[in-house]
C-alpha cells in the first residue's frame, strides 16, 4: 500500500527512542523484580528513565504542534507518545510501590509478571521500529496480536495471584503488600495493551 501521508523521519525516530526508553524501566524492573540487591539504585535508574521519557513525550508534541503536514494522522501521534510514557510512569510507580511497601522476596507470580511485562515491551519495540514503512503492516499487526495474548496471559496470572495470596497466606500485611504490587504490574501490562491497539490504528490508517 503506499501511503499518501508524507514522510518525516523525525517523528518515526522520537516513537523509537520512546519505545526503547521503555523497554529499559521494563529491564530494570525486571531486575527489580528478581531481587538484585541494588533496590535503590535500580529505583533510581527507573526514575531517570521515567524522566527522559517525559522529554522524549514533550519533544514530539512540540514537533506535532508545530507540524502542519504529518506522516500519520495527529491524533494516532498524540496516542502513541502518550500511551507508551504512560507505561513507564507505571513501570516507575510500581518501583517506588515496591521500596516504600518495603517489600521481602517477590511472590513468583510477581516475578512473572515482570517478564511478561519486559516481553510485551520488547515487542513494542519491534514494532514502533517497523511502522514507518507501509510494506511492515502485516509484521505490525502480528506483533500488536502477540501484545494483547501476552496482556491475557497477565491477567490470568494476576487472578492467580490474588487467589493464592487470599487462599494460602495467613499474613494480612504480607497480602495487602503483595496485592498492591500486583497490581501496579498489572496496570503497566494493560498499560501495553494500549500501546498495542495504538500501533492498530496506526497501521490501519496509513
Amino acid at each position: 500500500m503506499i501511503s499518501l501521508f508524507p514522510r518525516n523521519d523525525l517523528f518515526f525516530d522520537l516513537f523509537v527512542e520512546a519505545a526503547e526508553n521503555m523497554k529499559r524501566a521494563a529491564e530494570l524492573m525486571r531486575d527489580l523484580c528478581n531481587g538484585k540487591p541494588q533496590r535503590e539504585e535500580i529505583v533510581g535508574a527507573i526514575r531517570e528513565v521515567e524522566h527522559k521519557g517525559d522529554k522524549t513525550t514533550r519533544k514530539l508534541l512540540k514537533l506535532l504542534a508545530k507540524s502542519f503536514i504529518t506522516p500519520i494522522e495527529r491524533e494516532d501521534i498524540h496516542s502513541l507518545s502518550s500511551s507508551i510514557d504512560d507505561v513507564v510512569d507505571f513501570i516507575d510507580e510500581a518501583a517506588s510501590t515496591f521500596v516504600m511497601l518495603k517489600a521481602d522476596e517477590p511472590i513468583e507470580e510477581y516475578k512473572k509478571q515482570s517478564e511478561l511485562l519486559l516481553h510485551s515491551t520488547r515487542l513494542i519495540n519491534d514494532a514502533v521500529k517497523l511502522i514507518r514503512e507501509p510494506k511492515n503492516r502485516q509484521k505490525c499487526l502480528g506483533l500488536a496480536s502477540k501484545i494483547y495474548d501476552i496482556e491475557s496471559q497477565g491477567d490470568s496470572l494476576h487472578n492467580q495471584a490474588i487467589a493464592r495470596l487470599f487462599s494460602e497466606e495467613t499474613d494480612p500485611i504480607k497480602i495487602l503488600r503483595w496485592y498492591k504490587l500486583c497490581d501496579c504490574l498489572e496496570d503497566a501490562l494493560d498499560g501495553t495493551q494500549r500501546v498495542a491497539n495504538t500501533i492498530e490504528m496506526v497501521v490501519l490508517n496509513t
